[in-house]
């Protein structure tokens, strides 16, 4: 899940915000599945910037919060 996440992600650079909302989720959610923590923030700091508004913002700051969490 986080793999193919993040090389689709790598690999299409001209997503629109859907798709690439979807992609960044899977691949936090893969990450925190693995125990990934560091790799899921990692990747959420990464492309954060490209989606906007505040559609999936609850969603995305408990993602964040349990990248970052010690």
């Amino acid at each position: 899940m986080a793999g193919t996440a993040r090389a689709l992600l790598e690999q299409e650079q001209d997503l629109s915000e859907g798709p690439m909302t979807y992609l960044i989720a899977t691949g936090m959610l893969g990450h925190l599945v693995q125990g990934e923590r560091e790799e899921s923030l990692r990747l959420w700091q990464k492309y954060q910037s490209r989606i906007g508004g505040d559609q999936q913002a609850l969603l995305f700051r408990f993602l964040a919060a349990l990248s970052a969490a010690s």
